[in-house]
């Protein structure tokens, strides 16, 4: 095997290589539409039924042709003529794009929100990728004779399900006729609402009708689904679906933020993401609404009328999940209406609504202490117009009433310095009883009036204060974007050069520095060290975390400078 063997084998790779690559670039799509047409024709189902299943159950009850008569969707539905294979809204706040094959929402850009790349965020999930891994395992699940394979399929947002997934396939992709006047619509404030009408007259003789109305200046919109069956299919249900939802990507949104469905049924609120052991979550009650939350956006359907109804929410991924709104097509109108609201979840816009949607902003354990924070954070900015120096006013005002604490106990550090000569004698002498050693301790502390653990009580107390401000600084969207000074233009994000998080473990050392040496000297050596390792840490924490930490290293330096001021005074 010498050099010109290994070449000629490099050329036949290559050879065989490019010519795949060039006959998938050719003749990928047509293989993959004649693959798809195979794969409805295997399942047993021709294009316009709307599934066996319901069928079976329906047929004895089905009338016959001849005493049916199928209403009409609409009678006021007039198509206009539009070439563009897409709608698009502009509502002011988001630029809403409907395709017509399916009539289903392909694309929400919101207009005032931007990823780290500038690029407008689509709250619209993309479930091309998600396909195509999804087609990769069904396959392999098929091939293997593996019948536990139960995935989610994909679904374009807004689009049908039916319990014949080859029906739903040629409903979701089917041409629907509009009545938009225009392929672009853009809505000024003052605009009337906007409703457009799509319509399918399936060769099955299923009628499907989709209404959206939007308005100017809003993230709420309306959605109206009214299917009327043919008399040969009788009645079934169907779901109108939500496929998961758009976002930027962080590892902030990951792992430190609930993604997932939330329903509201009754007074009862279910936020219980399904995941891939168990995929999916049946809801069945008097809803009042249903939706997916993230980090910073949201989106959920309010149903008119409220009432008994079923919901279904299946796992997509670690981050996403559907919402199913499940109605029934009868032999005449019997419509699913909802009010979608898909945006941010801004306090401003969630508190108003009244059945709890507010709740969608939520901040774990530490809510009952992040709200009440965020309402004062928000007085601040409304002061300065800053929310950087709302964050520093807010630390200024905890320091302030945990003053008398910290206080209390810098000064009962200063008094087990002193005793260290004391506690080290009977260290010494009963080194070999524990016991005994423990109790001459407690007697020595009784007799001086200090309290061992009374220097760690104000980091204890902080402990709730910093996680629930974290959450805030973490959740809320308002502080999203937030300028604060010179290089810091988001304290959303961490700090682009590193210098907040720096200083911060620079004053980190210097209060460990000034605290009064207690303890072992091991343990000095390892608050010493500790400085280091929250450096690291606060590298990648929200640059408004890390301004309120370094604001209140700052402010504990004052404090325990005038502490030592005073206990030099006392000597003199």
């Amino acid at each position: 095997m010498d050099r010109n063997f290994w070449l000629a084998l490099l050329i036949a790779l290559s050879l065989v290589i490019g010519y795949n690559m060039w006959y998938e670039a050719k003749f990928g799509e047509y293989l993959s539409q004649q693959e798809q047409k195979a794969l409805l024709k295997k399942q047993g189902a021709e294009p316009g039924k709307p599934g066996q299943a319901a069928t079976e159950q329906t047929k004895s009850a089905s009338p016959a042709p001849e005493q049916a008569a199928v209403a009409p969707v609409t009678s006021t539905f007039a198509p206009s003529p539009v070439a563009s294979p897409t709608i698009v809204v502009d509502t002011g706040v988001a630029r809403a794009v409907i395709a017509l094959n399916g009539a289903t929402l392909s694309a929400y850009a919101l207009n005032h929100f931007t990823d780290d790349k500038g690029k407008p965020i689509d709250l619209v999930y993309d479930a091309a990728k998600y396909a195509q891994d999804w087609n990769e395992r069904a396959r392999a699940a098929k091939e293997k004779g593996d019948a536990t394979f139960n995935a989610v399929a994909p679904y374009p947002t807004l689009g049908l399900r039916f319990d014949n997934q080859a029906f739903s396939t040629h409903v979701n992709s089917a041409l629907f006729k509009t009545d938009a006047p225009a392929p672009e619509i853009k809505l000024a404030e003052g605009d009337q609402p906007l409703t457009l009408r799509f319509a399918l007259e399936d060769a099955s003789g299923v009628a499907i009708e989709k209404t959206l109305t939007f308005r100017p200046g809003s993230y709420e919109f309306d959605v109206n689904v009214n299917i009327v069956s043919a008399p040969k299919w009788g009645e079934f249900d169907y779901s109108l679906v939500w496929f998961g939802l758009g976002d930027e990507h962080s590892e902030f949104s990951g792992y430190y933020s609930y993604n997932g469905p939330i329903v509201m049924l009754a007074a009862e609120r279910l936020a219980d993401a399904p995941d891939d052991e168990k995929p999916f979550r049946d809801y069945q009650g008097a809803l009042r609404w249903a939706g997916m939350a993230h980090r910073y956006f949201t989106m959920f359907g309010v149903p008119h009328p409220q009432g008994e109804r079923r919901v279904r929410a299946s796992y997509i991924d670690d981050m996403n999940a559907t919402i199913e709104w499940v109605n029934h097509a009868a032999m005449e109108s019997n419509p699913l209406a909802l009010s979608v609201y898909l945006g941010p979840k801004r306090h401003d816009l969630l508190n108003p609504y009244p059945d709890g949607q507010k709740s969608i902003i939520d901040y774990g354990w530490f809510d009952v202490l992040a709200k009440p924070m965020y309402w004062i954070l928000e007085m601040f900015f409304r002061w300065t117009g800053n929310w950087g120096w709302g964050i520093i006013m807010l630390t200024v005002l905890a320091k302030v009433i945990l003053y008398p604490l910290s206080h209390k106990g810098f000064k009962s550090m200063q008094k087990l310095q002193k005793l260290q000569p004391h506690m080290k004698r009977i260290q010494e002498a009963y080194k070999g009883d524990r016991e005994k050693m423990n109790q001459e301790m407690m007697t020595l502390y009784r007799e001086h009036k200090v309290n061992p653990l009374g220097g760690c009580m104000p980091m204890v107390i902080q402990i709730p204060i910093f996680f629930a401000l974290y959450k805030v600084l973490l959740e809320s969207i308002e502080l999203k974007g937030a300028d604060f000074i010179l290089w810091i233009h988001d304290l959303s994000l961490k700090d682009p050069y590193y210098v907040t998080p720096v200083l911060m473990g620079a004053t980190m050392f210097l209060q460990q520095w000034m605290t009064p040496a207690v303890g072992d000297p091991m343990q000095r050596k390892i608050m010493m060290f500790m400085p280091v390792i929250f450096t690291v840490m606060f590298l990648s924490f929200p640059a408004g975390l890390v301004l309120y930490w370094l604001v209140n290293n700052i402010l504990s330096i004052a404090q325990q400078w005038l502490i030592y001021r005073e206990a030099k005074q006392e000597v003199k």
